[in-house]
């Protein structure tokens, strides 16, 4: 088993055990926030026809000059949307029509009905209208055969309306990696009790759950065990039987009460690696059983939920098959950081009313407030110093 780790080796071990999960199909009303699969293409253009980007009167020149104000022109029908106009459009002659309807091949313009009077069936414009204004043309968004979407993208909104555009009921994503969640220590009592004296809530659970599911990660199943070696080793067997990701909260570190390592060797685990150099999560510990993934998590929840950051989300995301997952942007330091440690930290910040961005109050690693103040980290490297006014990549939590 490798110990201490630079972050960089860390990133690169948790690399080698990316696989593949299978795809699946489902509805468009279920794909949001799935990993697609399958490249997509343009069944038809888009538009499918000239419509009109207005409301008002589609108009005909034959010299398809400039519609001067003043200019009239007499209205012979409409075009409304699902209802084109059938007739012939003549020279000087206009037709109403309706945001979305489609427009005559032989209008150049649509003049919107703010610039325009209408008396009877005569149409006097009232402003000076360009040339081709407020017509969206057949195929200017895209042709029909070109790929729209390409596989490795988390699914959006706009992107189910694309697929719903192009005639697609279902479509072919990555599965939902299973998570099985393990809390340990005997200190723990459920949320909804009253600790007494020396206990706290097991508050780490429901929110590796919310993290899994933000990330887009499927709960197998919740365990909470006591601190005794033979809880954890058959906790162990049972969730790495029903998930492709154990994730384990506290008993990573080297205290008499701490089981982790021994009871995951017990149940069949490889350790792949124990302990990164960085601050916070430090005893961070990875394992691997056939193609289950074991990742033991310190039990300070600051540590708890950067770890899960840094390594575990990038895991499940490549787990579902995203080709790109996390966003970080540039930013300006107000506050200087300095890094004096013999390991990397991860600087929570949040942004200042300069645009800025300074390290959030409170880092420690048991205040949780620190990071949900926080937009995201910087990565300080160890005996590293920046100061005021320095750029530096901010990477942004993934719930935001």
């Amino acid at each position: 088993m490798k110990t201490l780790l630079s972050v960089v080796e860390a990133k690169r071990e948790m690399q080698k055990l990316y696989t593949l999960l299978p795809s699946e199909l489902v509805t468009l009303q279920h794909a949001v926030g799935r990993v697609l699969r399958q490249e997509v293409h343009a069944e038809s253009n888009s538009p499918l026809f000239d419509n009109s980007a207005m409301d008002g009167f589609a108009v005909w020149l034959q010299d398809g000059a400039l519609v001067r104000k003043g200019q009239q022109f007499e209205i012979v029908g409409e075009s409304s949307a699902g209802s084109p106009f059938e007739g012939e459009l003549q020279h000087e002659q206009a037709i109403k029509i309706s945001t979305g309807a489609e427009v005559p091949e032989v209008c150049f313009t649509v003049v919107r009905k703010e610039d325009t009077r209408v008396r009877g069936n005569t149409l006097t414009i009232t402003a000076d209208v360009l040339a081709h204004k407020n017509i969206r043309r057949n195929g200017e968004e895209w042709k029909k055969g070109d790929v729209l979407l390409r596989p490795g993208k988390a699914l959006s909104p706009a992107d189910v309306g694309i697929l719903a555009s192009q005639g697609y009921t279902s479509v072919e994503v990555g599965s939902r990696p299973r998570v099985a969640i393990v809390t340990t220590g005997s200190e723990l009592v459920a949320v909804g009790e009253q600790p007494i004296e020396g206990q706290i809530r097991n508050s780490n659970a429901d929110m590796l759950i919310a993290c899994v599911e933000q990330a887009g990660g499927t709960i197998a199943s919740v365990y909470q065990v006591q601190d005794d070696i033979q809880s954890h080793v058959q906790t162990f067997v049972a969730a790495q039987r029903e998930a492709d990701v154990v994730l384990c909260s506290g008993g990573v570190s080297v205290g008499d009460h701490d089981h982790v390592l021994e009871a995951s060797a017990d149940a069949g685990f490889e350790p792949v690696f124990w302990k990164v150099k960085q601050k916070p999560g430090k005893p961070m510990f990875v394992a691997r059983k056939e193609s289950c993934v074991f990742v033991g998590l310190p039990g300070n929840p600051v540590s708890a939920i950067m770890c899960f950051e840094v390594y575990v989300r990038p895991l499940l995301h490549n787990l579902a098959g995203m080709e790109h997952g996390g966003s970080s942007r540039f930013a300006m330091l107000s506050k200087a950081i300095a890094n004096t440690a013999l390991r990397d930290e991860f600087v929570r910040v949040s942004p200042t009313m300069e645009g800025m961005v300074a390290p959030t109050r409170g880092q420690g690693s048991h205040m949780l407030s620190g990071v949900s103040n926080s937009i995201g980290y910087v990565h300080v490297p160890s005996q590293t110093s920046m100061n005021v006014g320095q750029t530096v990549l901010v990477h942004e939590f993934g719930w935001l």
